[in-house]
């Protein structure tokens, strides 16, 4: 009943179309140009042929059916002189190839995205048989039988080409899969610390992202960003029982985050003691004898920090830069203690 409805559609769309060409004289036309577009047309539809061969549709096969009649027509056209009405016959064909090959182009979409569906689902079942308890009780066990049979089933359409009831069956499936690995976690107290540390480090996310939007600075963004998804990403782990990996993931979330907003509050903190840094370090120069060596050699000391911290900052490394700066300080707090000893004397 679909395919009859369709077609009368189509049926109703050519004569609109051809109605009023019918009786026009249109012996005038180009000729070769005419010839020329059917015969591009009938490439068009060779390779609209190709899809429905290998990604055949119900929608595809009936406009590949009736693009073909209508391209056998608009050669009738073309011979009996009726150029233009030739013309419009076969950008109609056109259009149903298109539609061909739109539709074969979706049929491989779904088609990839209800294997990968397929694939994970039997993994997590899969793991469920290898990992259960002995003494899982019956009630989950009927939950598994249930859903290993909605997964044959899944395999069943989609081996058919019904997609949708294949992609709802394994919506269900991976449903009742992680019902049952969250009712059997064999280690407890890691889920609950686990549990304590995701909530931590999604309230770190949440108030660093007040921070982050008052900050202009795009590699701040990028790294609240990445924390984000490993926070995702833990959490997903987590849920597929794999609570170490997890744990992993999640301090990076929270390293990642801490690192966004110090790049955030950081970063001008750094410039102003990387300034007033230097200046002192300038005012020391001129206290140090050219013949002291002592002096001399913490003045290079100096200078060999001040030049790390900028190195470090320019490559984006904060982290390493404050360290240097750490280190440079020092060194100039050494050399004021060694000028006033030597003042002394």
């Amino acid at each position: 009943m679909f395919k009859k409805a369709i077609s009368l559609l189509i049926l109703a769309i050519v004569a609109v179309v051809f109605a009023p060409l019918a009786n026009a004289q249109t012996g005038s036309g180009d000729i070769d140009r005419v010839r020329l577009e059917l015969e591009r047309t009938d490439q068009i539809l060779e390779r609209a042929r190709e899809v429905v061969y290998s990604s055949p549709t119900p929608v595809g096969k009936i406009a590949f059916e009736e693009a073909k009649r209508i391209r056998d027509a608009s050669w009738d056209s073309y011979r009996a002189r009726r150029y233009g009405q030739a013309i419009e016959q076969t950008k109609l064909v056109r259009q149903l190839a298109e539609k061909v090959i739109a539709a074969g182009r979706l049929a491989e979409e779904n088609h990839d995205l209800v294997q990968r569906k397929l694939e994970h689902t039997k993994g997590l079942l899969d793991r469920i048989r290898e990992n259960a308890p002995d003494d899982i009780p019956q009630q989950f066990r009927a939950l598994w039988r249930t859903a290993k049979k909605n997964l044959q089933h899944a395999n069943e359409f989609y081996r058919s080409g019904q997609y949708r009831p294949a992609l709802k069956l394994c919506n269900q499936v991976e449903k009742a899969a992680r019902k049952i690995i969250e009712a059997f976690r064999d280690r407890k107290q890691a889920e609950k610390r686990f549990q304590r540390r995701y909530d931590q480090v999604s309230n770190t996310i949440e108030n660093h992202q007040a921070i982050i939007a008052d900050c202009e600075s795009e590699r701040a963004t990028e790294m609240l960003q990445k924390a984000t998804q490993f926070h995702e990403k833990a959490g997903e782990l987590f849920a597929e029982g794999k609570i170490k990996g997890a744990g992993d993931i999640l301090q990076n979330a929270f390293r990642m985050a801490n690192r966004a907003a110090e790049e955030c509050r950081g970063e001008g903190e750094f410039l102003g003691q990387l300034e007033r840094t230097q200046a002192v370090y300038e005012m020391l120069v001129g206290q140090v004898a050219p013949d002291d060596t002592r002096g001399q050699e913490l003045l290079a000391q100096i200078r060999e920090q001040l030049a790390l911290a900028n190195r470090a900052y320019e490559s984006d490394n904060l982290e390493a830069a404050n360290a240097a700066l750490r280190a440079a300080n020092m060194k100039i707090k050494q050399l004021q203690r060694y000028l006033q000893m030597d003042q002394e004397f």
